[in-house]
């Protein structure tokens, strides 16, 4: 839920562009996701380790589409990378996917999972002299942009770090990771819980991300944290009510 996964079931490849696209293969890059964060669970791995694992988990479909040899089945088993162009949940089928447009990527839609996701912090409206990435623009002299172009007016909103690549994003958002980390500590309390964090809810977030950090990250820390905490040791579920009943 947290990495909105979900969403992979709403894109729908151009069947032209990606006629190899389909179903099963959409499960596999889904499956692939939940079977590392698994695996950071039941290892009890450093959280960081979700977007510096330099190995995952595919069967023979999605090794395939990886081109990772010597892969066959359907069940899935850990591998390591040929190389470091896949580390971590930033070179998941999954994630490119949800954040791409039928017939291509969208810098627009990937830099808006980051920021709502990943930091927790949507982005910030354009300035108003600057048009919509996705819609054609032009210079002042009327001459056509390209989205190379139209990409460096919209960088300039934010702080103007340079990505070149899979490798320059997973390092900007890694030294952001105190924002990182924080956010993810929200989503799982919210999914503890049951219910939104609220800004009274903050004292316990910080001390688990504080406790987490004195204990290398690990999950079990995240996890323990939140349940020893008397936001949610006190916490109560709303009774399920009938239809028809009287509560």
């Amino acid at each position: 839920q947290w990495l909105r996964l979900q969403d992979l079931e709403k894109v729908h490849p151009d069947a032209l562009s990606y006629p190899y696209f389909d179903h099963t293969l959409a499960e596999a890059m889904k499956r692939e996701t939940e079977l590392l964060f698994d695996h950071l669970i039941r290892e009890d791995k450093s959280f960081i380790e979700l977007f510096t694992a330099d190995y995952t988990f595919v069967n023979e479909r999605l090794a395939r589409h990886y081109n990772i040899p010597n892969v066959t089945g359907h069940d899935f088993r850990r591998v390591n990378y040929p190389n470091a162009q896949r580390r971590g949940i930033l070179g998941h089928g999954s994630v490119l996917t949800l954040t791409s447009h039928a017939d291509r990527t969208s810098p627009v839609l990937r830099g808006k999972w980051v920021m709502e996701v990943l930091l927790g912090s949507p982005p910030p409206a354009p300035p108003p002299n600057v048009p919509d990435l996705e819609a054609t623009g032009e210079s002042s002299d009327g001459r056509l942009l390209t989205v190379r172009e139209r990409l460096e007016e919209h960088r300039a909103m934010y702080d103007g770090t340079p990505l070149t690549g899979a490798a320059d994003l997973r390092e900007a958002i890694l030294n952001r990771r105190e924002s990182v980390i924080r956010n993810f500590v929200e989503n799982l309390m919210a999914y503890a819980l049951g219910r939104r964090v609220e800004y009274y809810d903050m004292p316990t977030v910080r001390a688990v991300v504080a406790e987490a950090a004195a204990n290398d990250d690990r999950m079990s820390s995240y996890i323990l944290g939140l349940v020893k905490s008397p936001a949610f040791r006190m916490s109560r579920m709303q009774p399920v009510v009938a239809a028809g009943e009287v509560q």
